[in-house]
C-alpha cells in the first residue's frame, strides 16, 4: 500500500513538472519580455500562475493514476486541453492586473473622499470593467491563429461572421457589421441578399431614382455631368465559388433589381459594371479579376471597370475625347506569392502557408497616355493613395483633397466619388483628365466640394453591399431644385393641364380655374411603376405669404402637403406629386382674407 502511495505521488509530481514546463513554453515570449523590462512583479505572477495551472492538471489526472488506468496518450491530451483553456489567461496576467488598476483609478477619480471613492468603485466596477475588456482585451496571436486554422482547414468554415468561406480558397462577404463612413458602423446581411431574401420595395427603388436624379440635375445646372456606377462584389462575378448551399437557393438580388430599374426608369447616365466583368472573366481565365481572399477586385478588375466607364462615357458625352488604354499599354508585374495581410488578420489566419494570391502592378509603357502624368507612382499603379493637395475657392476658402495632375490630358477635371473599389481606378483616370480628384464616400453626396472644384464630369460609384442600406437622402437644397429640373427635363412629357378663363385641356372636363382653392384631378390614377409626376402651378397672391398645397385622395384624406412662400402678384410653384392616385389639390393659406387663387396647372410625367 505504501509502495502504491509513493508511486502515485511520484507520478503526480512528474505530471505537474511536465505541465509546468509546457505552460512555460506557451508563455515564454511574455516571460522574456518581463525579464527584459525588469518587471519582476509580472514575472513572478506569471510563474506562480503557471505553477497553479500545472498543479491543476496533475490534480485532474489523479483519478487516472489511482485507478491504474494511467495512459500517456490520455495525459498528453489532458495537458494540451488544459493549456489551450488556460494558456490565454496565463499570457494575459499582466494585462489583467493593469486593467483592474486602470479601471479602479478611473472610478476612484470621479469621487472625493476615501469612503465615497470605495463605494463608487464597488458599485460601478463590474459594468465599467466589462466595457474596458470589450475595448482592450486581445487574445494571444497564436491562440487566434490556432482557432482560425482549426475552423478553416479542419471544419471548413470561417471564424468571422463577416466572412463566408467558399470553394477552392475563395472567401466572400458574410453577415455582420462593417464600417460605412467615418464612425458609422452598420450591419449587412450579404448572404440573405445573395439568396434574394431582402428585395427592394417599389417605393425604395423609386427613392433611389429620385435621389440620383436630384444629384444629376443639380450638377447639370452647375455645368457638370453626372455618371452613376454600380459595382458588384466577388459573389456576383464568381458565384460558382460560393458555398454550395447558397448556390442552390440563389435568388434575385438587390443589385439586379436596382440595375434593371435604373436602366429602365431613371433619367441619369448609368453604368452597370457586372456584364463587362463577367465578359472579361470568360475571355481570360488568368489573372483573376478579384482577390480570392480579400473582397475587392484586384488591379486587373479595376482596369476592366475603368475601361468600361470610359467606353460608356464616349457615348454619353461626345463633346469630350476619351482615349482608352489597353493591356498592351502596360507592363504587368505579377507577384504570385502574395497574401492580403489585413484580410488575413481579420480572418485570424497566419501569413505563413497562405501566400497563394497573385498581386498585379500596372506599369505604363513609355510613349503612351501617361507620359505627362505628374503624380503616377514610379513603380506603377498599385495600392498607393493619391497625394493630398490644397484646393482654393474664389472666396479664399481652402480644402485638402486627393488630387493627381496630367497637363496633357484632354478633359479639364473629373471628380471620383466612391469607396475603396473606385479608389483602385483613380490613377488610371490620370490619362484622361488634367485634374482627377478622389473623395472617399459610400452613398452620400458631398456637395460642398463643388465650391472648390468645377469638374466637367462627376462619377459616383456605389458597391452592391451598400445598397442594403435605406436609400440615401440629399441635402434640402437639392430636393427643392429637383421639381423644377424634373418638369423642364427633356425626358418629361405633358400629362394634364388647366388654364384660368380659357377652358381646360382635358377630355370631358368642364372645370374652370379662378375663384376657389380646389382643383379636381379626376383623371390622375395610380402612377405606373417607375413614374414620377411633376407640376408647375401658377398662383396669384394678393400679398406676401406662405401657402400649403394639399393633395387629397378619393376619401377626402390629405395624403401629402407641400409648403411654399409666395410674393405679392403672380407666382410659379414647382412640385413633385405623391406616388399615388390624387383626387384633387387644394390651397391652405394662413389668412382667409388674403386668398390665393389658381391661374394655371400643368402636370408632366417622365413615363410615356
Amino acid at each position: 500500500m505504501l509502495s502504491r502511495s509513493k508511486s502515485t505521488k511520484s507520478i503526480f509530481f512528474k505530471t505537474a513538472l511536465a505541465a509546468f514546463a509546457l505552460v512555460l513554453l506557451v508563455i515564454q515570449a511574455s516571460l522574456r519580455s518581463d525579464f527584459a523590462k525588469g518587471d519582476w512583479s509580472g514575472l513572478l505572477t506569471r510563474l506562480a500562475l503557471a505553477a497553479l495551472v500545472a498543479l491543476a492538471i496533475a490534480w485532474k489526472s489523479r483519478n487516472i493514476l489511482q485507478d491504474h488506468v494511467f495512459s500517456w496518450k490520455q495525459l498528453i491530451l489532458a495537458f494540451f486541453f488544459m493549456v489551450a483553456v488556460c494558456g490565454p489567461l496565463v499570457a494575459q496576467v499582466s494585462f489583467l492586473g493593469k486593467s483592474v488598476s486602470d479601471v479602479s483609478r478611473y472610478l476612484a477619480g470621479q469621487r472625493e473622499g476615501a469612503s465615497a471613492k470605495a463605494l463608487h468603485v464597488f458599485r460601478h466596477f463590474p459594468d465599467t470593467y466589462q466595457t474596458y475588456l470589450n475595448q482592450h482585451f486581445k487574445l494571444p496571436p497564436w491562440y487566434v491563429q490556432l482557432n482560425a486554422l482549426i475552423k478553416v482547414h479542419i471544419f471548413g468554415y470561417s471564424p468571422n461572421n463577416n466572412i463566408t468561406k467558399g470553394l477552392d480558397g475563395f472567401y466572400f462577404e458574410g453577415m455582420g457589421s462593417s464600417r460605412v463612413e467615418k464612425d458609422i458602423v452598420e450591419t449587412f446581411d450579404n448572404i440573405a441578399d445573395y439568396m434574394g431574401q431582402i428585395p427592394f420595395s417599389d417605393e425604395e427603388l423609386r427613392q433611389w431614382k429620385i435621389t440620383l436624379e436630384e444629384r444629376s440635375y443639380w450638377l447639370k445646372a452647375r455645368g457638370s455631368e453626372f455618371v452613376f456606377v454600380l459595382a458588384p462584389t466577388k459573389a456576383f462575378v464568381y458565384p460558382e465559388y460560393l458555398p454550395r448551399q447558397i448556390q442552390e437557393v440563389r435568388g434575385r438580388s438587390r443589385y439586379q433589381q436596382l440595375a434593371e430599374y435604373l436602366q429602365q426608369y431613371a433619367d441619369i447616365h448609368f453604368i452597370d459594371l457586372l456584364p463587362p466583368l463577367l465578359e472579361a472573366k470568360e475571355e481570360r481565365a488568368y489573372p483573376l479579376l478579384f482577390y480570392k481572399t480579400d473582397f475587392h477586385w484586384n488591379f486587373y478588375g479595376a482596369f476592366v471597370a475603368y475601361q468600361t466607364m470610359l467606353e460608356r462615357m464616349q457615348g454619353f458625352f461626345p463633346q469630350y475625347r476619351f482615349d482608352v488604354p489597353g493591356l498592351e499599354d502596360f507592363d504587368l508585374k505579377v507577384n504570385e506569392h502574395w497574401a492580403h495581410e489585413r484580410f488575413m488578420f481579420m480572418l485570424g489566419l497566419p501569413l505563413t502557408g497562405h501566400r497563394n494570391e497573385h498581386h498585379l502592378t500596372f506599369l505604363p509603357k513609355p510613349g503612351g497616355l501617361y507620359d505627362e502624368a505628374a503624380d503616377l507612382p514610379p513603380d506603377g499603379i498599385y495600392d498607393v493613395y493619391p497625394p493630398m493637395r490644397k484646393l482654393r475657392a474664389a472666396d479664399g476658402a481652402t480644402l485638402d483633397a486627393r488630387l493627381i495632375l496630367n497637363p496633357a490630358a484632354p478633359v479639364s477635371s473629373i471628380v471620383l466619388l466612391g469607396d475603396s473599389f473606385l479608389e483602385k481606378c483613380v490613377y488610371f483616370f490620370s490619362a484622361n483628365a488634367k485634374r482627377v480628384l478622389n473623395f472617399r464616400t459610400v452613398v452620400n453626396f458631398p456637395d460642398g466640394i463643388f465650391h472648390f472644384e468645377k469638374p466637367a464630369i462627376v462619377i459616383q460609384e456605389i458597391l452592391n453591399m451598400f445598397i442594403l442600406r435605406p436609400p440615401p437622402e440629399n441635402p434640402e437644397h437639392m430636393k427643392q431644385s429637383y421639381a423644377a429640373s424634373k418638369f423642364t427635363a427633356p425626358s418629361s412629357h405633358p400629362l394634364w393641364s388647366l388654364q384660368a378663363n380659357a377652358g381646360v385641356f382635358q377630355e370631358k372636363e368642364q372645370q374652370r380655374l379662378g375663384a376657389g382653392n380646389a382643383v379636381p384631378l379626376h383623371h390622375l390614377a395610380q402612377p405606373v411603376r417607375g413614374e414620377v409626376r411633376s407640376g408647375l402651378f401658377k398662383l396669384y397672391s394678393p400679398a406676401e405669404q406662405s401657402v400649403r398645397i394639399q393633395f387629397v385622395n378619393g376619401k377626402g384624406e390629405s395624403i401629402a402637403e407641400q409648403a411654399h412662400s409666395l410674393h405679392q402678384g403672380e407666382n410659379e410653384v414647382y412640385c413633385i406629386l405623391p406616388a399615388t392616385a390624387v383626387e384633387r389639390m387644394q390651397l391652405a393659406g394662413d389668412d382667409p382674407q388674403r386668398a390665393v387663387t389658381w391661374q394655371s396647372v400643368a402636370l408632366r410625367t417622365d413615363t410615356k
